[in-house]
């Protein structure tokens, strides 16, 4: 029986990471099972690391959520090794459920990813910025009613978001390190620039953009040409990639709004991400408040078929009396045109002459037989003689 701190028993290990390896134990005192997260030994030794190990477990104590994980404990074992012991969630993750369901119906999104950006706004209300946003750190838990509800896991990566004279001595993630899953991050977060909370944003409507389709909008060849994609090529349509499913165009447009390239284009914060579903989830338009002319959204996908899309009024053929004064318009059109052709006519040949008039005290040619030079009305600084001079 391995113990760690002599306060946990282990009972198996749940999986491993750069960090170290995560365990279910089993408190020796109360008997509530936990989520070990020890850190290897060579990160333990690490003093840069372990500065970033303590600063998660600082957020995590921070952030109380229902839709997140919550921290339990914090130490150090007797062998040196530092761990976190935060609650279990023996749910499924999100990643398995579509591994093995595929695309999720348009409610079951919805349900799950309310909660979800309701958990982001808090964080980001925090300064914390997950950076590592994916459907394995996603767990679906069953309530005891049988509503599924979703777990934020691994906020501990985040970077606190500190004042710029903190953020000289504090900040745990260098400048030019890119942390986090190529097929989940923002344009920003591939090429390694600073990070705020619309990126997560970038994030989670790239997990919601697989969860209606059943793929992530950039997947396949080099991680390096996934990057590229993330900053460069705009994300394929629906019809593309889940044609059988005919998404209801609203999500549709959710979705790309949280997948702008530049962050300023985004949703601006998750309150206001999660508003646009909430719309939606109420029949409403995602960016308004008018109505929707839409059946409620039902279970399934087909729900968001065709008929089920807003409604366009559609063209009335014409009646006989609609016809009839359609021909009287037309008809009094065809014996307009002649009388506007006259009347501009008219007024080009007006202009005309304007134009062809002299202008004022301007001399004109004067032929050698005009008897009448003086006559003729000219400037001060002409003289007579000088006309007859130019005239010949």
């Amino acid at each position: 029986m391995i113990k760690i701190s002599s306060k946990y028993v282990i009972l198996k290990e749940l999986g491993k990471g750069g960090f170290g390896t995560v365990y279910l134990a089993e408190h020796v005192d109360l008997g509530a099972k936990y989520a070990i997260k020890l850190l290897n030994k060579e990160i333990s030794e690490d003093e840069s690391l372990i500065l970033r190990f303590k600063r998660e477990a600082e957020v995590l104590m921070r952030l109380v959520h229902q839709n997140s994980i919550q921290l339990r404990d914090f130490g150090r074992t007797d062998d040196g090794l530092y761990y976190m012991a935060m609650d279990y969630c023996p749910g499924k993750s999100l990643k398995s459920i579509l591994k093995e369901q595929g695309a999720l119906s348009p409610k079951k999104v919805l349900e799950l990813m309310i909660p979800i950006l309701d958990v982001f706004e808090l964080a980001h209300s925090m300064g914390i910025v997950h950076r590592d946003i994916k459907p394995e750190n996603i767990m679906i838990e069953e309530s005891p009613d049988g509503k599924e509800i979703p777990k934020v896991l691994d906020f501990g990566i985040a970077k606190l978001k500190l004042s710029s004279d903190q953020q000289k001595n504090t900040t745990i993630t260098k400048e030019g390190s890119i942390i986090g899953t190529p097929l989940y991050m923002s344009p920003e977060q591939a090429t390694a620039q600073e990070l705020d909370h619309r990126s997560d944003l970038y994030s989670l409507g790239v997990v919601m953009y697989e969860m209606l389709t059943g793929t992530p909008p950039f997947s396949g060849g080099a991680i390096t040409d996934i990057l590229l994609k993330q900053c460069t090529s705009p994300p394929p349509t629906f019809e593309e990639v889940a044609p059988n499913l005919n998404l209801h165009p609203d999500f549709e447009a959710v979705v790309r709004k949280s997948l702008e390239k530049l962050k300023e284009d985004r949703f601006q914060s998750a309150s206001e991400f999660r508003q646009a579903l909430e719309n939606l989830q109420a029949g409403r338009s995602p960016f308004g408040t008018a109505v929707v002319n839409r059946n409620t959204i039902s279970e399934d996908i087909s729900a968001t078929r065709t008929s089920d899309r807003l409604a366009i009024p559609k063209v009335q053929p014409s009646s006989k009396s609609d016809k009839g004064l359609v021909f009287v318009l037309f008809f009094l059109l065809i014996l307009c045109i002649p009388v506007i052709y006259f009347l501009y006519s008219a007024k080009g040949s007006e202009k005309q002459k304007e134009r062809s008039l002299p202008p004022q005290n301007v001399v004109k040619p004067v032929s050698k037989i005009s008897p009448k030079i003086e006559e003729i009305s000219l400037p001060p600084k002409f003289t007579k003689e000088a006309v007859i001079d130019i005239v010949g």
